[in-house]
């Protein structure tokens, strides 16, 4: 899949993981923006790791894992994911963390 297949998957669809988290964290009453350099961080990472569409998934939950389980505490607020943040997560993982190794 391209770069721009992969951003489509990740925000087109209306059960995107990230729509997916964003609903989530809005039953808490939290906000979630995410920017869009974020997102083709998260597209950058699985087209280098050859990890294709099913990887996304793995990406996202890897990057939100600490997002949620902050969550509760950030009850009212907005919570932003920029390309820092994803970038500081992406580089504790590999992908045989993400369980989407080859």
């Amino acid at each position: 899949l391209s770069a721009e297949e992969l951003y489509q998957i990740l925000t087109v669809p209306p059960d995107s993981i990230v729509r997916e988290y964003k609903e989530l964290l809005a039953m808490d009453d939290i906000k979630l923006r995410v920017s869009d350099a974020a997102l083709w961080e998260v597209v950058h990472f699985a087209g280098t790791k050859q990890l294709g569409a099913r990887g996304l998934r793995a990406i996202i939950e890897e990057i939100m894992h600490d997002v949620m389980f902050d969550a509760p505490e950030k009850r009212g607020e907005t919570v932003s994911l920029d390309v820092d943040y994803v970038r500081e997560r992406l580089g504790r993982v590999d992908a045989a963390q993400l369980g989407t190794e080859r």
